[in-house]
């Protein structure tokens, strides 16, 4: 009877205020105000039974819903030896990592937290720490073109690096727009001059019909003579060369005769919806390059397991990468790390998130930014709110991917990480075609040309005046 109309509507009616002209209360609303606070009470009820059930406290006639339930039990236990996080809402169990990508051994610890409390679209974003070790594809060759990396004890370079810090370079992208010698010239011989044994990864697809460019700038571009395209078989042997000359080590140099096939990949609304890979070019080329710079990583840590020493470092850049001064002091870098994960980038063509033409990372933070490809084809655990949380481009992919870790991002300026992006043009100087250098103005940083360099123009200049 407590919630008859009756109560309902004397009770409602005394809550009032005392003054004259106030219509009584007809009977139809006392009925419903009762009836809604009984909806409320029951509802509270249920979801304080659906709680005890499910946490196991109270079994209906002798029905235990743990054992109806193992996959979620299954769950449970799997989310209890993972690291803080990745304990967000599992509610299913890890995803198997594709095979066309390996995990992290279990012998590396994950990053430390630092007590900071991470976001939910975390989980299922990192590596799957405590998975099973697992090794790379063996190595194919076919005539020049090779997938994969020779065995170590093929490379002698790598075996004699001395006792200095060892750093990992990593290059992948398209044979045509590679730009070497900056690199040597302004990163390897600093890191040399400085104590440091540079370990070259790369990865190059050698013949670029049918990739499409996103700039129609980039369509006048051409390669470098010095590497002989047209005579692709002296490649290889023309880049170990001049990576040796420079006091480097060639460790791994593939040599893809055309882009990898992706096949059917996967939609995911909260990462690269800019270039979703499912539909797009565009998507599809940055998925293969951080493909490409995943499988790389998988050789690195096999060489790692051969000399028994861990890399210092790692590096990695685009393949039309152009330096116009020399990297900063990389001990300097070491030297400033306490304790927790750091990764450098420029400060400036963020796009907002981080700059990904060039990354600077310490060994601890490359397990967490060399695994973005894994970390797209794995389903998320918890969808991420709101649907672009993860990033919408690379840029923002990278970033979010970097907090999830606990890794530090600072920024480096312009005179200490001077690099661009650039192409070869043809240019007619007196009757006569030459290859000249420009730099692209879309992705530059703002800094006055003219203070860096007096041989390059930007590519948007020379396209327009015909030069």
């Amino acid at each position: 009877l407590k919630y008859s109309g009756r109560f309902a509507r004397n009770s409602d009616a005394a809550m009032l205020p005392r003054r004259e002209g106030n219509p009584p209360l007809p009977d139809g609303g006392g009925r419903r105000g009762g009836c809604y606070r009984l909806a409320f009470e029951l509802a509270v009820a249920v979801l304080l039974v659906y709680g005890c059930v499910g946490t196991g406290r109270l079994s209906l006639w002798g029905f235990d819903p743990r054992a109806a339930a193992p996959k979620l039990l299954f769950a449970k236990q799997k989310a209890a030896q993972l690291p803080p996080m990745q304990r967000f809402l599992m509610r299913e169990p890890l995803a198997p990592v594709p095979a066309a990508s390996t995990t992290q051994p279990a012998t590396t610890p994950a990053p430390p937290t630092r007590g900071k409390k991470l976001p939910k679209f975390c989980a299922g974003l990192l590596p799957d720490w405590y998975g099973p070790p697992s090794s790379p594809p063996p190595r194919s060759v076919d005539g020049m073109f090779s997938r994969g990396c020779p065995r170590l004890g093929e490379v002698p370079c790598a075996s004699g690096s001395g006792g200095g810090p060892l750093v990992a370079v990593y290059l992948a992208g398209v044979a045509r727009r590679l730009l070497l010698n900056s690199t040597l010239e302004h990163m390897v011989r600093p890191l040399r001059s400085a104590g440091f044994a540079v370990h070259f990864y790369l990865s190059l697809v050698v013949n670029s019909e049918g990739i499409e460019n996103n700039l129609k700038v980039r369509n006048a571009g051409v390669a470098d003579p010095s590497l002989g395209l047209d005579h692709p078989g002296d490649l290889r042997s023309l880049l170990e060369r001049r990576i040796a000359r420079a006091g480097a080590c060639p460790v791994c140099l593939e040599l893809l005769a055309q882009a990898e096939e992706l096949g059917d990949v996967p939609h995911r609304s909260y990462m690269l919806e800019q270039y979703p890979p499912a539909r797009t070019a565009a998507g599809k080329r940055i998925l293969a390059l951080w493909m490409a710079r995943e499988r790389l990583w998988n050789y690195t840590l096999q060489t790692e397991a051969g000399l028994g020493r861990r890399y210092a470092l790692a590096l990695w850049q685009r393949d039309d990468t152009h330096w116009l001064g020399d990297i900063t002091d990389a001990s300097a870098l070491l030297a400033s790390s306490k304790g927790v994960p750091r990764a450098w980038s420029s400060s400036w063509g963020q796009e907002f998130g981080l700059n990904d033409k060039v990354f600077i990372m310490e060994r601890a933070a490359a397990p967490v930014l060399l695994t973005l490809y894994s970390a797209y084809m794995r389903p998320a655990l918890v969808r991420p709110s709101p649907p672009s949380a993860i990033g919408v481009n690379p840029e923002k992919v990278i970033c979010s991917t970097a907090q999830c870790g606990s890794i530090e991002t600072p920024l480096l300026n312009f005179r200490e990480l001077p690099v661009s992006v650039a192409q070869l043009m043809p240019s007619n100087h007196s009757g006569k075609t030459q290859v000249s250098l420009c730099v692209l103005y879309r992705y530059w940083s703002g800094e006055k040309l003219a203070d860096w360099t007096n041989s390059t123009d930007f590519c948007e200049n020379l396209a327009t005046s015909g030069r």
